[in-house]
């Protein structure tokens, strides 16, 4: 059936309604309407609002009425909304449409989307307005949550300093933000957001490997893909980035709709680990070569790194190491092994001596440092000071010896001056002594009084003659000597010295060479080191060893002589005196050969004293071992074979009291004690005598007639001009002048030059009339008288 045309009303057998009907139709419909409306005049006041619009508001209908829509707007946008109807006016326009914020009746926030029609006008003017408020409230609060979520996302992505993409892989539609191109140098604008810009800009190396990462993950085998690539920047260089994406959406198939991801520029993260790597492979190649061992150990104990000179300075190999308690290895002791783990702890870095065992068995001084780190590691430096601290031990060694050889030849000068003086006033006691005895009848108590002031001067001579022994300057008469022999010959009185209860054992090298030595000399030391060991044997029972043999000492045992000074190399001559007596303490062993230094109760302690200065004048050496309890070895060392020096032979004194001589003697001495003595001695003889005191006043008389003089006497060591320098001055003028030499030290105080004289005798202090006149007379021939009838 085809249905009616027309209006309603028009449509047959249907009544048409009344205004009344149509009006109550008309409200019916807007108060049932679930959009908020209400209707207002042409300033906005509410005439009449339905009940979706006083439901959304909280107020009753009755309550709008009369009221402005400004009582209901919120406050921040009144002033917006107070021409709004103005607006409505000037623009002409019969609905508009805006998105304002509302205020419940409770204060609570209601956004909302207002349309406004125009129902009626008056001219320009509205008059009648009909407003529907739609609810937005839920809409504009999800709306708000996802732009402050996106707000996060891009300060996250700020902060991160990494670009965005967004791939729709259907279209190869790319999103990327700002810092995605910015990366890469560009302006966004600049960029196609196509896949194909990312396919153009990737380095061709790279994009096999990005395409297979991106198979993995789309295959399900990654949860994503993460993978360094180059791309190209806008300048043309290059640029690292790490590029990590997901796929986060996938179609009925699984295969991937829309991939996300990120860009973070590495670069300089790269250089920076290029620079790392450069600096490792500094410090590995440091580490490899140094001339120190480190290594690092656990807080187990275990080594963990060692470099290749640690390897080398202990012998094994890391990997060799590992398979070995280490620490047990090179410190076997578990006593010295727990110090050097104790010194970890102690969190001091200074370095320390500790005594190791390399892997071969040898015994090293190493020197380390350790430094405990936070995790309880500990990394050690050390260094191999075996030569260094051998070194330091010579040095500290000859340091002492030339401390010692300093003490010793300050005291020798002492000791040298102190019997030179004596033996220049004991010239004056003993000269005299012997010219009162001649005077003297023989059996006179004064006689006997004068005989025994002679013997004490005497004896007086002979303990400076020690103390010049002591300071190197005694008198020596050189030869060569066989010192087994000289033993040998020694024999009866080595044993009547030694004690009854010791048994003397000699042990005698029959092939020695010679050396050169004063043969009295010797026979002293000899006789000292005998009587000293029996004296360390005391009264208990005991044996004496000596022996001789020829040695070629090393640098050790000739730098460790007593003196300071160490010896030559060479070939040297070995006097050994052994006792199986008490020994010595190390203190008194550093003593034993200083001067007036003694252990006995009797005695002068200087026994030892100038056997030393008489060894070390014939350029030897001694050395003595001793411990208490052990006894004591006495080793004397003497060069062979050394070289020759001429010296004046001592006078032989017999009976010269009748020899006469003749002619003017000139003499020259300091000491006026002297110079009395030896005129009257000389005048008896018959002699003239003109004395003088010093060489400058005998040279001035002896140029006025050089020829006058038989023979010259003068000392060495005069104020001015000494002994020597006048007798060369002296034989200037005349090469044939005989000259006697004295002097309180001995004949090595001369000079090579004056020992090459003929025509020159040497005399020490102090001298007897007897030994001076036979002196004299050994260089002028003296007369002798007639025998009387």
């Amino acid at each position: 059936m085809p249905l009616p045309s027309g209006p309603p009303s028009e449509l047959p057998g249907q009544p048409r309604p009344s205004e009344a009907e149509t009006l109550r139709v008309l409200e019916l419909g807007f108060e049932l309407a679930v959009t908020p409306t209400a209707v207002l005049d042409g300033e906005g006041r509410y005439l009449r609002v339905n009940e979706a619009f006083a439901q959304l508001f909280g107020h009753p209908k009755a309550w709008f009425v009369g009221r402005s829509f400004l009582e209901i707007t919120h406050p921040l946008d009144v002033e917006r909304d107070r021409g709004f109807i103005d607006r409505l006016r000037e623009k002409h326009v019969n609905r508009a449409t805006v998105e304002k914020r509302y205020r419940r009746a409770d204060g609570a926030l209601i956004y909302a989307q207002t349309s406004v029609a125009v129902l009626e006008r008056d001219g320009d003017r509205p008059t009648l307005l009909m407003s529907e408020v739609q609810d937005i409230t839920a809409l504009h609060t999800a709306l708000e949550a996802l732009r402050s979520s996106e707000e996060r996302l891009a300060y996250a992505l700020d902060a991160s300093n990494d670009g965005l993409w967004d791939w729709d892989v259907p279209t190869g539609r790319l999103f990327f933000n700002a810092r995605w191109a910015e990366i890469l140098g560009y302006d966004p604008d600049e960029l196609d957001r196509h896949i194909s810009t990312w396919e153009g800009l990737i380095h061709a190396e790279d994009r096999e490997r990005a395409d297979a990462a991106l198979v993995e993950h789309i295959a399900g085998r990654t949860s994503g893909v993460a993978v360094d690539l180059r791309m190209r920047h806008r300048d043309g260089h290059w640029v690292w980035v790490h590029d990590r994406a997901k796929i986060v959406v996938r179609d009925a198939n699984g295969s991937p709709r829309r991939i996300v991801g990120t860009h973070s520029d590495i670069s300089a993260r790269l250089q920076e680990r290029e620079k790392l790597a450069a600096q490792k492979a500094v410090l590995d190649t440091v580490l490899s070569n140094i001339p120190i061992a480190i290594d690092i150990v656990g807080a187990d104990g275990k080594v963990e790194y060692v470099n290749a000179h640690c390897e080398r300075l202990l012998g094994w190999s890391f990997e060799e190491m590992l398979q070995v308690d280490l620490m047990a290895e090179v410190y076997p002791d578990p006593a010295y092994r727990a110090q050097v783990l104790a010194s970890f702890d102690d969190g001091s870095a200074e370095w320390r001596d500790w005594q190791l065992r390399t892997r071969d068995g040898r015994t090293l001084t190493t020197s380390w440092a350790n430094v405990r780190l936070a995790d309880g590691r500990v990394i050690g430096m050390g260094t191999d000071v075996t030569q260094q601290r051998a070194a330091e031990a010579m040095e500290e060694h000859l340091e002492r010896q030339l401390q010692e050889s300093q003490k010793l030849e300050s005291l020798g000068l002492l000791a040298g001056g102190i019997a030179h003086d004596f033996n220049n006033l004991l010239v004056g006691v003993m000269g005299n002594a012997s010219l009162a005895e001649e005077t003297l009848p023989p059996h006179s108590e004064a006689r006997e009084l004068v005989t025994e002031v002679r013997r004490a001067a005497s004896r007086a001579a002979d303990l400076t003659r020690q103390l010049l022994a002591y300071a190197g300057k005694g008198r020596f008469v050189v030869e060569p000597v066989n010192v087994s022999a000289l033993v040998t010959e020694m024999a009866s009185l080595l044993r009547a010295a030694v004690s009854k209860r010791a048994t003397l054992q000699q042990d005698l090298a029959s092939d020695l060479p010679a050396v050169e030595a004063d043969a009295t000399q010797l026979r002293q030391v000899v006789m000292n080191l005998i009587t000293n060991a029996s004296d360390a044997l005391g009264d208990a029972d005991g044996s004496i060893a000596l022996r001789t043999s020829l040695q070629e000492p090393d640098a050790a045992v000739r730098a460790s002589v007593a003196g300071g000074t160490p010896l030559a190399e060479g070939r040297y001559v070995c006097l050994e005196v052994e006792d199986s007596g008490a020994g010595m303490a190390p203190e008194t062993l550093a003593r034993i050969f200083d001067p007036f230094f003694t252990t006995k109760q009797t005695g002068h302690g200087l026994g030892l004293a100038a056997t030393l200065g008489i060894v070390r004048a014939h350029r030897g050496g001694i050395r003595v071992e001793s411990r208490a309890g052990r006894g004591t070895l006495v080793r004397l060392y003497l060069p062979a074979l050394a070289s020759t020096v001429r010296h004046s032979p001592t006078p032989q004194v017999g009976s010269v009291a009748a020899l006469r001589g003749s002619g003017v003697v000139l003499l020259a001495d300091d000491e006026e004690s002297v110079r009395t003595v030896a005129r009257r001695s000389l005048e008896r003889s018959g002699f003239t005598v003109v004395a003088c005191a010093d060489g400058l006043e005998a040279l001035d008389h002896f140029r006025k007639d050089p020829g006058r003089w038989r023979v010259v006497l003068l000392d060495l060591t005069m104020p001015g001009l000494g002994g020597q320098e006048t007798l060369l001055a002296m034989r200037e003028m005349r090469a044939d002048l005989p000259a006697l030499l004295c002097s309180g030290y001995a004949s090595e105080e001369l000079s090579p030059r004056i020992l090459g004289l003929d025509g020159v005798g040497f005399l020490q202090k102090p001298f007897s009339v007897a030994s001076l006149t036979a002196a004299i007379f050994e260089l002028c021939p003296p007369t002798v008288p007639p025998e009387r009838p």
